[in-house]
């Protein structure tokens, strides 16, 4: 597992994001027809959606790596990270 967070922030209100990523495993990748399956990658650009419950689109972001961190994910494994925002 990686984890990154954001130093402590001084503001009147704040929310809490976290994400929970993961390469399949290369067993996962085989059965979903995969030839030569990845052992490791890194994630370079984020473009995710915020959704409420409902479904409706809350946030939208795009950018480098996550939180300024590049992590490698390995066949498998789960990386999380989180901030306050």
């Amino acid at each position: 597992m990686c984890a990154v967070s954001q130093p402590d922030l001084k503001v009147s209100a704040c929310r809490s994001r976290s994400i929970r990523i993961s390469l399949l495993s290369t067993a996962e990748q085989k059965a979903l027809g995969e030839k030569k399956p990845l052992k490791s990658v890194q994630l370079r650009a984020r473009h995710w959606r915020m959704r409420n419950a409902a479904g409706a689109v809350l946030d939208e972001i795009r950018g480098d790596g996550v939180i300024g961190q590049f992590p490698i994910l390995k066949a498998g494994a789960f990386c999380e990270q989180w901030c306050l925002v």
